[in-house]
């Protein structure tokens, strides 16, 4: 049904409207489109495709259709302002759309479409979920134990960019403030001791709260971390040891 629409939008008497020339550019990318996110789709749904199965068929069609979908979400914008303008004032879209002026507008999603396919990460099919992803592995069994220490590791991280920050703006926010209003000077004193912290208190935050940065620096000073022991705790593994050695010797 697509084709022979297009075929008409193609007439002469369709073709010389602004909003037709858009509409036609919509339908060849649909068309394209449709190919990658239903045909190509239902013959990988069908045959069980995951991306190990064809690596770069995947790859290549999935940042195609990832490309294509750019270029639709963009033109569906454009039209939409075409569409706005007319209702607004024909004249006003006129000076917009009228003649090659609408090709320049067609260059935005086309330029769009094509650094995404080019540059952008691709999606990959998976059988497993019936979908494009962006993570090929999606659906398999993950490594829990990984997942858990990159949370945290990236929980950890947030942490310490968060107090770093909050300095940085409680600092900001005080010397913005007295630039305009009389204030006491107990407010310029916490001013002055948040600017100081906001660029000294970064460096605790590292030594105390970064675990990598804190041993490499350890290590230059040859600083070795403690370790307290519970003292009955290490009296009874000493009897233990000893019993074990008598009735060593005993034998």
């Amino acid at each position: 049904m697509y084709i022979p629409s297009l075929i008409v939008i193609r007439q002469k008497k369709f073709s010389s409207q602004p909003c037709y020339k858009i509409m036609f550019y919509v339908g060849i990318v649909d068309v394209f489109c449709l190919c990658v996110n239903g045909l190509a789709t239902g013959v990988f749904m069908i045959k069980g495709y995951v991306f190990c199965s064809s690596p770069v068929l995947l790859h290549s069609l999935g940042a195609i259709g990832l490309g294509l979908w750019i270029a639709a979400s963009d033109v569906g914008m454009i039209l939409g302002i075409n569409r706005c303008f007319e209702m607004y004032n024909t004249h006003v879209a006129a000076s917009f759309f009228e003649g090659r002026k609408v090709y320049i507008w067609l260059m935005i999603p086309t330029i769009h479409g094509f650094y995404a396919w080019l540059f952008s990460k691709s999606v990959s099919f998976s059988s497993i979920l019936l979908s494009w992803f962006f993570n090929p592995h999606v659906g398999y069994y993950g490594d829990d134990d990984l997942i858990v220490r990159v949370w945290q590791n990236v929980t950890k991280t947030f942490v310490q960019v968060f107090f770093i920050c909050t300095f940085t703006t409680i600092a900001a926010a005080v010397y913005v403030y007295e630039q305009f209003f009389p204030v006491s000077n107990i407010y310029i004193l916490m001013g002055s001791y948040a600017w100081c912290c906001a660029h000294g208190f970064p460096s605790i935050i590292y030594v105390t709260m970064n675990k990598t940065v804190r041993k490499q620096i350890f290590g230059w000073f040859k600083i070795k971390n403690h370790v307290i022991y519970n003292t009955s705790s290490v009296q009874a593994t000493s009897q233990a040891i000893n019993a074990t050695a008598t009735v060593t010797v005993n034998a």
